[in-house]
């Protein structure tokens, strides 16, 4: 047969077979050696009991000892792992909880602020009312709260009459609070 796959890269099919046939080259050693792949525990490094590779066939098979201080310590190492991943969980729950903290004390702050800053706004409010002024200075001379009441309100109805008549200019008079 021409043009078979050994031409077309440049090796004749009669070297290729020889190469192949001889057992003392590295390729035909080397396949009898892939036939045999090794079977590990779930460790990844111990062969199993029922490893058939080179190796285990030539004897050198872990003892049990050896599976017994591979098994520690791939317990161990699980166990390792199992308590980082804990830890990990711990750290991150903590951090969140540490971040939900702080937004919460930062809106409770903000929250605070405008309240305070609600008050000082009313309290300025109050204290340039003329109305209240009279009120409680009628209140701390002993009159009830309805005579008060009606005592500010004639007040404050007079005022605005006074305000109203013009002065000689024929302009209002200013205001003058009390």
């Amino acid at each position: 047969m021409q043009g078979g796959w050994g031409e077309k890269i440049g090796v004749a099919r009669a070297s290729l077979m020889l190469t192949l046939n001889t057992g003392a080259g590295a390729m035909g050693r080397t396949l009898s050696l892939l036939t045999h792949l090794p079977r590990f525990e779930a460790d990844g490094v111990t062969h199993r009991r029922d490893c058939e590779c080179v190796r285990c066939d030539a004897g050198f098979r872990p003892s049990e000892h050896e599976r017994a201080a591979a098994q520690r310590r791939w317990e161990d190492q699980k166990a390792r792992e199992v308590a980082e991943r804990a830890l990990a969980r711990r750290q991150e729950r903590a951090r969140v909880r540490a971040l939900a903290t702080e937004l919460q004390v930062e809106a409770d702050v903000r929250a605070a602020d405008a309240r305070v800053r609600e008050l000082r706004e009313a309290k300025a409010r109050v204290d340039t009312d003329r109305r209240l002024a009279m009120f409680q200075a009628l209140r701390r001379k002993g009159l009830s709260i309805p005579a008060a009441l009606d005592e500010v309100e004639r007040q404050v109805r007079a005022g605005q009459k006074s305000d109203a008549r013009p002065d000689g200019n024929g302009r209002p008079k200013a205001a003058t609070s009390c």
